[in-house]
């Protein structure tokens, strides 16, 4: 499953909301992604 572009309520969000502690780690091969995980 690919992470996808962000938006809103991404999936760490919706997951820190119901379990705060949580940890989320995205990971796609999509080179769009990937450049704009970089830039920001």
């Amino acid at each position: 499953m690919g992470t996808g572009l962000p938006t809103a309520d991404n999936t760490h969000e919706v997951a820190q909301r119901v379990a705060p502690e949580s940890r989320i780690v995205y990971v796609d091969n999509d080179p769009l992604v990937l450049a704009h995980a970089r830039a920001c």
